[in-house]
Parts: structure tokens; C-alpha cells; sequence
């Protein structure tokens, strides 16, 4: 199985942000073969020390790397360079479940 971490900047406009993933992020991974688990971060992320980087994070489980690489949109497509152009970290690694 695949998690993958989309955190996303505390730079971005916020209002445009939430936008862009309600209305069309999250309606595009829904669609997504072998897609295990979808969530949403809810307020203000935390970090010891002070206020983290992000202000979102989108984590999503999948099946299979394969799977999850083909939820990725080819470059030039608007919502990847959305993305591109705001810095968003996109992190993914293998899990297995222990219970």
C-alpha cells in the first residue's frame, strides 16, 4: 500500500486554495483506481516550536504505486501547475498495515 502526503503551502491564498481542493483536487483523486483512503487536514496544522509551513494537507492511501502514479496529470495540465506553482510537497511511501 501507498500513502501520499500533499501538504500545501501556508503561502497560497487560502480562499483559493480551499477552492481549488473541494471543487476540483478531491473530486479528482475520488475517481482514482485502488484509492484506499481520502483525507483532510481540519484547522490550523501543528509543529512543536511554532506554526508549521502548510496550512492543508491532503492524505490519500492507495493500492499500488502504479495506482497512485496514474492519478498523476501529464505536465502542463492547469491543476498540476496550480500545484507546481505553489510549492506543494508531495510525499509518498510504502506502508504496511500492523493491525
Amino acid at each position: 500500500m501507498i500513502n501520499v502526503l500533499f501538504l500545501f503551502p501556508k503561502s497560497a491564498d487560502l480562499k483559493t486554495l480551499d477552492e481549488f481542493i473541494s471543487s476540483k483536487f478531491i473530486p479528482g483523486i475520488k475517481q482514482a483506481d485502488g484509492l484506499r483512503s481520502l483525507k483532510l487536514s481540519a484547522g490550523d496544522l501543528m509543529r512543536p516550536g511554532g506554526p508549521a509551513p502548510y496550512s492543508r494537507v491532503v492524505e490519500a492511501s492507495f493500492d499500488s504505486l502504479d495506482e497512485f502514479m496514474a492519478t498523476v496529470p501529464p505536465d502542463g495540465q492547469p491543476e498540476k501547475e496550480y500545484m507546481k506553482s505553489l510549492g506543494t510537497l508531495i510525499l509518498f511511501y510504502e506502508v504496511s498495515e500492523l493491525y
